[in-house]
C-alpha cells in the first residue's frame, strides 16, 4: 500500500488557513508597503450630547432634539450636515432650549462628531414675539378719482419705490414722515404720514404693519387754493379695523366729530383758513370696550394750490377686567398719560436749555432726521408730577448658588415724570408715554433693569426718574453704583451715558436712576462676551490596528475623551474675589451671579465644570475590503470665549471682572490606513469582538 505524504497534508492545511484568514479582519503585521489612494468613502458628520435637568443635573429621557428622542441616560445622536446646524430641545413641562453648532467640512473617509449638551429648566416657555416691520403705502388720485402717475415721491431719509400712482416705503420706524409728491401736469402735493407703533404678536417671523395714505392731487390749471385733509385708520392691537369709533378732530379753530367706516377709516377736509405754519391736528378716538386714545401732530403747510394730507394711525387697546397673570420672569408695562391735547409746536432754536437742545439734536440724528431746524417739534408741558408703578413678575434667584428657582415674586418699579417737565416729541407725534421692561434681555447681560420707552425720540427737559429694588438682598449700603446705558436707534449699539449713574438710596431702599430721553435704556454694568480663539488640539492616537479581508466591514470605535465645557482658569467666584477683593460680600455675590447667568444663557444652560470631564464617543466607520488600519487619530476642536463685567464702585471707578470658558465642540476621527499589505496575522480581539467593536480610553 502506498503511504500518503505528510508533507502534502501540511501544505494543503496551510493553504486552507491562509484562505480562511483572508475572509476575516484581524490584527496584523505590516509588510510590502505601496501608495494608498484617497478614500472614496464620504465624510460622516454626527451631533451627540446629553440633555439634563438644569435644576437637579439629572439626565432627561424623552426630550426631543430635532426629532431625535433622548434615552434614559439623556443621550441623543443626530446626523449633521456641513454648515450651521440649529438644535431645538423640547420636552413637556420644560422650557425649550435652542442652540447651534457650525459643522466644518472634512475629508473623505473621516468622521466628525460634535458634542452639544443642553440643560432644561422645568416650567413653560416665555412667549416669543414676531419682529414688527413698518411699511408705508400710498396712492395718488385726482378729484375725479382717476389714478395720477407719479414722477417722484420724496420722504427725507427714506428709499421709495414708485410704480405708476403708487409708492411704497419699507423698513421705516414709528414716527411722523413728510412726503412730497410730484406728477406732470399736477401741482405738488404734500402728505404728513404718522406711523404708529403696535404691540408685537406672539409667534415667529415678521409682523408687517402697513400705514396707508391716499393723496389727492390737483391739476395745475384748476389749482386755486390749498387743500388740507386729516385722515387715518383706527385698528385694535391685533391690527384689525375698528369700525364705528368716534373720532374728534381739532385743527386750530376747526372742530369736527367723525365716525370710522367698516375699514376703520376716517377722513375730513379742513379749510386752508384754519392752517398756519404751527397748526396742530389733535385726534381723540373712543369706542365702548376700548381705552380712549389721543394723538397730536403738526399739519404741514403747503404752497398755494397744493394738497396736504395728514395721516394719523391710531391703535386702540381693549378694556378687560379679566387680565391674565403674567408669565414667570416676564416684564410688565405701564403708560403715563400726558396731556397730548395741549401739545404745541416748537422749533429747536427756540429751546433755551443747552442740555435739552443737545439731546434733541442727538436723538434726531439717530432717527435719521437730516435737518432738525426745519421741523416743528410737538411739545407737551406736564404741570403736575405724574407717578406710576410698573409691576413685573420675577423668578426668585437662590443667592447662595446663583441659580434660578421655580418660585416667583412681584416687583414694582416707581416711574416719576417731574412737575413742570417739557416733553419734546422729536419723532413728530405727541402721544402717551409707554415703558416696557425686558427681563429676558437682562438675563443675558449685566443689567439690573432694561426698558423700552415709547415713542422713540422723546426728550425730557427734566429727567424721568426710575426707582427699582436692588438685585440682591441688601443688609449694608451697596459699595457699587449702576451705569445708565442707551441703545443707539440707528446702530443698535449700547453705550454708557457719561457721569450718569443709578445710586442706592438707603431711605427708600431702592436704586434711583434718571433718564433724559427715550430709546431702549438700561441700568447696570456694561458687559461683553468676546470670542478668544478656536483651535484644533493635538491629535490623540488610538493604537488599535485592524484589517479587513474580502468583504467590507463596519468598525464601531467607542470610548471616552476629555471634553465638555469647563472654566479656563478662574471660576466666577475666584475671578470676583481676585478683582474685587476690597468690596463687600454682597457685591461679590451679585457679580458672581451676573457672570454665571451670562455664561448659562450663552451655553444652552450648561454650567461649566472646573476642568474637562470624560465624554462618551461612539462612531461607526465603514472600512473597505482588503484594507489595513494602523491606528485612529482623534482631533478635538476647542473654542474659548471670555465673559466680562465692568463693575463700577461707589467712587465711580470701573474694574473689569473676566472669566474664560473653554468648550470642546467637535471631535474628528480618522482611520490611518496602512500603505498596502499582502497578508497579516494576529488574534483579532478588537475588530471581531462583538461584531467589529474597538474600545479605547
Amino acid at each position: 500500500m502506498k503511504k500518503k505524504s505528510l508533507f502534502g497534508i501540511n501544505v494543503k492545511l496551510a493553504l486552507m488557513l491562509v484562505a480562511i484568514c483572508g475572509m476575516f479582519a484581524s490584527c496584523y503585521e505590516k509588510e510590502e508597503l505601496t501608495t494608498e489612494a484617497p478614500s472614496a468613502v464620504k465624510p460622516v458628520y454626527k451631533i451627540t450630547g446629553v440633555v439634563s435637568n438644569a435644576s437637579t443635573g439629572e439626565p432627561l429621557s424623552g426630550a426631543k432634539v430635532n426629532g431625535a428622542t433622548t434615552a434614559t441616560d439623556g443621550t441623543y445622536a443626530l446626523d449633521a450636515t456641513e454648515g450651521l446646524n440649529v438644535l431645538t430641545v423640547t420636552k413637556d413641562d420644560y422650557k425649550t432650549v435652542t442652540t447651534s453648532v457650525y459643522v466644518e467640512k472634512i475629508e473623505n473617509g473621516k468622521t466628525a462628531v460634535y458634542t452639544v449638551n443642553a440643560a432644561m429648566y422645568p416650567g413653560y416657555d416665555t412667549p416669543t414675539y414676531k419682529t414688527v416691520k413698518y411699511t408705508i403705502k400710498g396712492t395718488a388720485t385726482d378729484e375725479s378719482s382717476a389714478a395720477v402717475k407719479l414722477s417722484s415721491v420724496v420722504i427725507p431719509g427714506c428709499t421709495i419705490a414708485v410704480v405708476n400712482n403708487k409708492f411704497t416705503v419699507e423698513g421705516v420706524q414709528p414716527g411722523t414722515y413728510y412726503a412730497v409728491l410730484k406728477a406732470e401736469g399736477y401741482k405738488n402735493a404734500y402728505a404728513t404720514i404718522a406711523v404708529a407703533p403696535v404691540a408685537a404678536e406672539e409667534g415667529e417671523g415678521d409682523q408687517i404693519v402697513t400705514s396707508t395714505v391716499a393723496v389727492l392731487m390737483q391739476k395745475e390749471e384748476t389749482a386755486k387754493v390749498s387743500k388740507y385733509y386729516v385722515c387715518g385708520f383706527v385698528t385694535n392691537e391685533k391690527d384689525a379695523a375698528v369700525p364705528d369709533a368716534t373720532v374728534k378732530v381739532e385743527v386750530g379753530e376747526f372742530k369736527a366729530d367723525l365716525t370710522t367706516d367698516n375699514r376703520g377709516y376716517f377722513n375730513i377736509e379742513v379749510a386752508a383758513e384754519h392752517i398756519t405754519p404751527t397748526t396742530l391736528a389733535i385726534i381723540t378716538v373712543s369706542k365702548a370696550g376700548y381705552v380712549a386714545q389721543a394723538k397730536a401732530t403738526v399739519v404741514k403747510l403747503v404752497e398755494t394750490g397744493a394738497t396736504s394730507v395728514t395721516s394719523i394711525e391710531v391703535v386702540l387697546k381693549a378694556e378687560s377686567s379679566d387680565i391674565p397673570d403674567e408669565d414667570p420672569s416676564k416684564g410688565g408695562e405701564q403708560t403715563i398719560e400726558v396731556p397730548v391735547d395741549k401739545a404745541e409746536p416748537t422749533k429747536v432754536e427756540d429751546i433755551k436749555e443747552p442740555e435739552v437742545k443737545a439731546d434733541i439734536e442727538k436723538v434726531a440724528e439717530e432717527l435719521g432726521i437730516e435737518d432738525i431746524t426745519k421741523i416743528d417739534i410737538p411739545v407737551v408741558k406736564v404741570e403736575e408730577a405724574l407717578v406710576v408703578e410698573l409691576v413685573s413678575t420675577e423668578a426668585v434667584i437662590d443667592e447662595t448658588t446663583g441659580e434660578t428657582t421655580q418660585e416667583t415674586k412681584t416687583v414694582a418699579d416707581q416711574i416719576t415724570l417731574p412737575a413742570n417737565t417739557q416733553v419734546y416729541y422729536v419723532g413728530g407725534q405727541a402721544q402717551a408715554i409707554k415703558l416696557t421692561r425686558d427681563i429676558q434681555t437682562e438675563k443675558a447681560t449685566a443689567a439690573v433693569r432694561t426698558y423700552e420707552g415709547q415713542p422713540s425720540g422723546t426728550v425730557f427737559s427734566q429727567p424721568l426718574e426710575v426707582k427699582f429694588q436692588a438685585p440682591v438682598t441688601v443688609t449694608v449700603e451697596p459699595d457699587y453704583v449702576l451705569g445708565v446705558l442707551y441703545q443707539n436707534e440707528k446702530t443698535g449699539v449700547w453705550s454708557a451715558d457719561a457721569n450718569n449713574y443709578a445710586e442706592y438710596d438707603m431711605t427708600s431702599g431702592t436704586f434711583v436712576g434718571k433718564i433724559n430721553h427715550f430709546s431702549k435704556f438700561r441700568f447696570g454694568f456694561e458687559s461683553a462676551i468676546v470670542p478668544v480663539d478656536s483651535v484644533k488640539l493635538d491629535a490623540e492616537i488610538i493604537n488599535k490596528p485592524c484589517y479587513t479581508g474580502s468583504a467590507a466591514a463596519v468598525v464601531t470605535v467607542k470610548g471616552n475623551y476629555m471634553g465638555g465645557t469647563a472654566y479656563d482658569g478662574n471660576t466666577p467666584a475666584l475671578a470676583v474675589e481676585t478683582a474685587l477683593s476690597g468690596m463687600n460680600a454682597e457685591t461679590k455675590s451679585y457679580v458672581t451671579m451676573l457672570l454665571k447667568n451670562m455664561i448659562l444663557k450663552d451655553n444652552a444652560n450648561i454650567a461649566p465644570k472646573n476642568s474637562y470631564s470624560k465624554t462618551a464617543l461612539s462612531v461607526d466607520i465603514s472600512v473597505p475590503a482588503y484594507k489595513q488600519i494602523d491606528n485612529f487619530s482623534m482631533v478635538r476642536k476647542q473654542v474659548r470665549r471670555s465673559y466680562t463685567v465692568h463693575v463700577i464702585d461707589k467712587n465711580k471707578k470701573t474694574t473689569d471682572v473676566t472669566v474664560v470658558v473653554k468648550k470642546i465642540i467637535s471631535t474628528t476621527l480618522t482611520a490611518n490606513y496602512a500603505i498596502g499589505h499582502t497578508h497579516g496575522h494576529g488574534n483579532g480581539e478588537d475588530l471581531n469582538a462583538g461584531g467589529g467593536i474597538i474600545d479605547f480610553e
